[in-house]
């Protein structure tokens, strides 16, 4: 093993370009797959949030997830939390802003948009969420569109209305807007400002500790709405569904995507990482085909290879923001490293120097 390791480094000495791709490489690679597995968890919340629309209100659905995500989180961030406090204190408007946007607005609309919409509508809105998150970052980092990008975009919209209409232009002809879809597409331009605001975070805060002070913030917000409504209606029943659905929405899309999400900003940007949200309806239709043995059609096929297709020509030879990967603070204490249970990214991300430059 040491010889190997001896071997290796000096083989990097030798050839500086190599070393450069490898160190380039690592936060790309982790940053990706962080990406696809926030997005995978969170098609499976869509399936959730149309299962509970008739049983529980969007305020409820959106205060009780948050409420169990806390609660998941609260434990492996406590000594964090302390190392963090006065950097908390300084910023909390900034975590302020992030809770009521990413928290407490973006959730909440999408599942009130799901209650007057259609879910092939919501499907083809959730099309704006890459396109506003890379526009949203070459505004903020003033940098021009490359026609990568701009190329990426247009090929992995195209391939979501493949996916969502089959194929068929009368299917799309035929399509309807109503309220819920103006809704939705605020919801979807809110979570682009959360994943900009989770690029720029204050850099002495970690990102875990970052993620439950939002959650915090937001729970706040929400709470005073969450009360009005259950004091002026009926309550709503529990079963075992509700139980199970607000479960995964806690555990899963609250609690592991949205570490998964903000940790792969932090590795390789927003503009990259909202490339990967177009896998969203992909992630939906392998659900079907799993749970429901349903077939795959020509038309899936073929727009799995555009998504796909759109998500390459996007991210290649993009690189990272202008900011580049982010470290986590060091920890001030030997007992500090609350960040730990993310171990292998984390410390991939610690080992890596800057990612490569931005093509323009």
């Amino acid at each position: 093993m040491a010889l190997a390791e001896t071997v290796s480094s000096r083989v990097d000495r030798s050839n500086p370009l190599r070393a450069r791709w490898r160190g380039a490489r690592s936060p790309l690679l982790a940053g990706t797959v962080l990406a696809v597995v926030a997005t995978a968890i969170w098609s499976g919340n869509f399936v959730v949030a149309r299962a509970l629309r008739q049983t529980t209100w969007p305020v409820e659905l959106d205060f009780w997830r948050w409420l169990v995500g806390l609660a998941v989180l609260v434990p492996f961030s406590l000594r964090g939390l302390r190392a963090d406090w006065p950097a908390i204190k300084r910023h909390w408007r900034y975590l302020l802003l992030s809770g009521v946007v990413g928290v407490s607005a973006f959730n909440t609309l999408l599942y009130f948009a799901g209650e007057t919409t259609s879910a092939i509508n919501l499907s083809l809105l959730a099309v704006a969420s890459p396109i506003f998150l890379v526009l949203l970052t070459a505004l903020i980092d003033r940098k021009r569109l490359s026609w990568r990008r701009a190329a990426g975009l247009f090929i992995g919209a195209c391939g979501v209305v493949v996916l969502i209409s089959g194929g068929s232009v009368k299917v799309l002809s035929n399509l309807s807007f109503h309220e819920g879809d103006l809704i939705m597409l605020l919801a979807t331009a809110l979570f682009a400002v959360y994943s900009a605001l989770v690029r720029h975070k204050p850099a002495e805060v970690r990102g875990l500790s970052f993620l439950v002070a939002s959650i915090a913030a937001g729970l706040v917000v929400l709470l005073p709405v969450y009360l009005a409504q259950a004091l002026t209606t009926a309550s709503t029943p529990v079963h075992g569904e509700t139980i199970l659905g607000v479960g995964y929405a806690g555990i899963g899309a609250s609690a592991l995507a949205y570490l998964a999400w903000n940790r792969s900003i932090a590795l390789i940007g927003t503009a990259r990482a909202g490339f990967v949200y177009y896998l969203i309806p992909v992630f939906t239709g392998v659900e079907a085909v799993v749970l429901l043995r349903s077939g795959v059609s020509v038309a899936q096929a073929v727009s799995l290879v555009l998504i796909v297709g759109g998500i390459v020509m996007g991210s290649r030879n993009a690189g990272t923001d202008a900011r580049g990967p982010q470290r986590e603070p060091q920890a001030r204490t030997a007992n500090d490293a609350d960040d730990a249970h993310v171990g292998t990214i984390a410390q991939a991300s610690r080992a890596c120097g800057p990612g490569p430059k931005e093509d323009r």
